[in-house]
């Protein structure tokens, strides 16, 4: 969700400059072409973790880490030219509330990114993650579920 929400976060202007490449335990790591616009991030990361915990929940993101390197540029259409497929064992029954919207590319939009998202808990659970009984995350083998931590 962090990658999702990253155009957000940085703005239009800035998204196609800075990448965001991945999450782990905490620490977004981003990537920008330029060193100059690497130095200038360092000086918002307080603001990039605060906007991203206002969206994603507190705690998601607990640092930053920018580095300097080749940035993948997203052309607008790329989402809509990449078709989502799904085997039929992971093919998943859409919510109703789908259905009830009227703009039919956002009504695909939905389509397409709860499809997405189903199939990402499915990997992760053939990966060997586990899903709570309680909250229903997902946490890998031989560690524990963050609500069972917290109480």
């Amino acid at each position: 969700m962090a990658l999702y929400y990253w155009p957000r976060i940085i703005g239009e202007q800035l998204a196609d400059k800075v990448e965001a490449e991945r999450l782990s335990n905490g620490i977004l790591w981003l990537k920008t072409v330029d060193p100059s616009l690497t130095q200038n991030l360092i000086f918002f990361k307080k603001q990039i973790i605060r906007k991203y915990n206002r969206i994603l929940g507190s705690r998601t993101i607990r640092s930053v880490r920018i580095v300097t390197g080749e940035v993948r540029t997203k052309k607008k259409n790329d989402d809509q030219q990449r078709p989502l497929e799904l085997k039929e064992e992971f093919e998943v029954k859409l919510p109703e509330s789908i259905n009830t919207i009227k703009d039919e590319e956002l009504r695909d939009a939905f389509s397409r990114f709860f499809r997405y998202h189903f199939s990402l808990r499915e990997r992760r659970l053939m990966n060997g993650s586990k899903e709570c009984k309680v909250c229903g995350r997902l946490y890998e083998e031989n560690t524990t579920c963050s609500c069972q931590i917290n109480k």
